[in-house]
């Protein structure tokens, strides 16, 4: 390019030169040598100008190409970070789940944590993170016994005491109650993160504290939950199909965006619904609680609830169903024998849009036969023999299974 802007200089200074000489010859004979000096001067002027031309083109040139090269290492550089990031991210992952694989307690905690911390850094690995907790509480687990305990520390006190006494003696013997810290740890992690006291309105108007994760989706089929506290919890979707609660199962405030299964399900104290909302669909077939309340609960699609077996009347007191519901994800409704939904709303809060219908009760007759008991393998009873049913003007009352 260099040679080809000199080539460039000496034809343009030698045509300009050439053609004002030219027209120097036809000019005045006493004056033509001055007007050849003339010309010589203009047209290396123009081979000058020339020249600076080509070389501003060279140096926009050059500019251009360092600003090419400079993205372009902009871009490596963007891309080594992204890989070391990943790479960081990997190993810390693998490590916790190691951790999570060890046979010592306080080595499964440190997995635990550095998971949550991994997830609470890295939003893009949070559902992940949340697969691996549920993965966890999913495997099986037999919770210490708890016979005249009442409360989640005694259980484990009394339990560590008994097997440090025991004639078993070191790491081993103290695992059942180790094991039920670490679970009650990934339970806690898990609500910690899921919780968002924000109503609709607020949603819009306001972002959510950054501890919160949200869209999640939670997989506990067949999961052993030591003692699940999910106040004012917000979650996607839900699936606790065949869970066995063993110290009751709190729910208040909760929100379902979309869809939440508890088929199968086992609340061996109680099962707390406190105004919760169910965003879509809510199903709960074969399950069973010592006692479930569904009071101000919001059911925004299909339910099913007649399939629950309950020692105590199952209250659905101010409880109200969406009826312009979408039905495209089921239409069906079934509610607990004896409430129905009445077309009145009454007093509803106005953030809640659409036409909701209040849950009431109506003095029925029931027979014993129709009433959806537990299966056996749930209660060792025979739910058609062992249940006994009385109408009342406030509810079904249901007598306690039999031991079998």
């Amino acid at each position: 390019m260099v040679l080809a802007g000199v080539g460039m200089v000496v034809a343009a200074s030698w045509a300009a030169i050439g053609w004002l000489l030219a027209e120097a010859d036809q000019g005045a004979s006493d004056k033509r040598a001055e007007l050849r000096m003339a010309a010589i001067r203009t047209g290396l002027g123009v081979g000058a100008g020339t020249g600076a031309a080509l070389g501003l083109l060279l140096a926009a040139r050059r500019q251009w190409l360092s600003e090419r090269a400079q993205a372009h290492h902009e871009e490596v550089a963007v891309t080594a970070e992204f890989d070391a990031t990943e790479r960081r991210i990997t190993d810390l992952y693998t490590k916790a789940i190691d951790q999570l694989g060890s046979e010592r307690a306080p080595i499964r905690l440190g997995g635990l944590y550095a998971l949550e911390r991994l997830a609470q850094n890295h939003p893009g690995h949070r559902q992940t993170v949340v697969d691996v907790l549920c993965a966890y509480l999913r495997m099986p687990y037999v919770p210490p016994k708890a016979e005249g305990k009442t409360s989640v520390e005694e259980t484990t006190l009394a339990d560590a005491e008994a097997s440090s006494g025991s004639a078993t003696q070191g790491l081993d013997a103290l695992h059942p109650a180790e094991e039920f810290q670490v679970r009650l740890t990934a339970e806690r992690i898990l609500t910690a993160h899921l919780r968002d006291f924000r109503d609709a309105d607020a949603r819009e108007k306001s972002s959510a504290e950054p501890r919160f994760w949200e869209g999640m989706f939670l997989d506990l089929r067949d999961a052993t939950l030591v003692s699940w506290d999910w106040t004012g919890c917000r979650i996607d979707t839900a699936n606790f199909t065949g869970a066995r609660f063993t110290d009751g199962a709190n729910f208040a405030h909760a929100t379902f965006d979309r869809d939440v299964w508890f088929n199968q399900v086992q609340f061996d104290k109680y099962g707390h619904f406190y105004r919760v909302r169910f965003g879509r669909r809510v199903l709960f077939t074969q399950a069973y609680s010592r006692r479930l309340t569904f009071k101000e609960a919001r059911f925004c699609g299909m339910t099913w609830l007649s399939e629950v077996s309950s020692d105590e009347p199952i209250e659905l007191e101010d409880a109200r169903a969406l009826l312009d519901f979408d039905t495209g994800w089921g239409s069906e409704r079934q509610w607990p024998p004896g409430w129905t939904v009445s077309n009145e709303d009454g007093d509803l809060d106005p953030n809640q849009s659409g036409r909701w219908g209040l849950l009431v009760f109506q003095d029925v007759s029931l027979d014993p036969g129709e009433i959806s008991g537990p299966p056996d393998a749930l209660h060792g009873c025979d739910p058609a023999t062992n249940y006994m049913s009385s109408g009342s003007t406030t509810g079904t009352t249901y007598s306690a299974p039999r031991e079998a």
